[in-house]
């Protein structure tokens, strides 16, 4: 009895992360880097918390490190930038639109994913972004400036700039109807302009949850729930079960 309760302790020690600092030009940057359970080359998720976030936050709310343990999970740390609710710029964040900030972020995403390439198996064709309000704003960023490199995006509690200027590209997008920090009109707006961009038909409805394909068979989903300017926990799962269905 005793073996079989230190072997069922091993089994369900939380797994712990990589911390990784890097020099990005003239800036430290960090991020927590959680390698796939397999030996294969693996997908790979880049997270981005919210404004006033940090990295360990992360890795607690989102937890794809336990959710999808078959996945390479990196969560990049902001640095103080002015916001919404942080008008002088004290607290963590991400650049909202191209060349705020000296595109400082979209500079260490690309030495992240270096980094990546270099020290971790990672599958090139299924590489994902996803992110909670300011960083699901730097997601939709990502879509607009970086999208050839990802297979799929969940943006949560955010909204899109110029979706014009968005490619089709799979996603999931999380939204909470009582939101009063970014309002779910705003959302709402963001996800029908990405809908109707993309000649999205709906398919099927599921509590919550409700699911399209275009012509092309591309897939987009939203999962919107009852609630504020928070993270579901219910969010986890579905957006890894979204992206363990999408490569490029």
């Amino acid at each position: 009895m005793v073996t079989l309760i230190a072997l069922a302790a091993t089994v369900l020690a939380p797994r712990e992360p990589q911390v990784v600092n890097l020099k990005v030009g003239e800036l430290d940057r960090t991020f927590w880097s959680y390698p796939s359970t397999t030996t294969k080359a693996a997908p790979t998720i880049f997270c981005f918390h919210g404004h006033g976030g940090n990295a360990r936050y992360a890795s607690r709310a989102y937890d794809f490190q336990n959710v999808w343990p078959e996945a390479n999970v990196i969560y990049l740390q902001g640095l103080p930038i002015a916001g919404k609710t942080d008008p002088e710029g004290k607290k963590n964040g991400w650049q909202r639109a191209v060349g705020d900030a000296g595109d400082r972020d979209l500079k260490f995403f690309d030495a992240t994913l270096d980094w990546a390439k270099k020290n971790l198996k990672v599958d090139s064709k299924r590489l994902f972004a996803m992110g909670h309000s300011n960083g699901g704003m730097f997601t939709y960023l990502l879509w607009m400036e970086r999208a050839d490199v990802f297979a799929g995006f969940a943006p949560c509690a955010a909204v899109g700039l110029r979706t014009n200027r968005f490619v089709a590209k799979p996603a999931i997008v999380v939204g909470g109807t009582e939101d009063t920090i970014v309002s779910y009109a705003m959302q709402k707006r963001t996800m029908d302009g990405l809908i109707r961009k993309f000649d999205m038909t709906i398919n099927s409805q599921k509590q919550e949850m409700s699911f399209y394909t275009n012509p092309s068979g591309m897939e987009f989903a939203t999962y919107i729930f009852e609630g504020g300017h928070t993270y579901p926990t219910g969010a986890n799962q579905r957006i890894a079960d979204f992206f363990k269905r999408q490569h490029k």
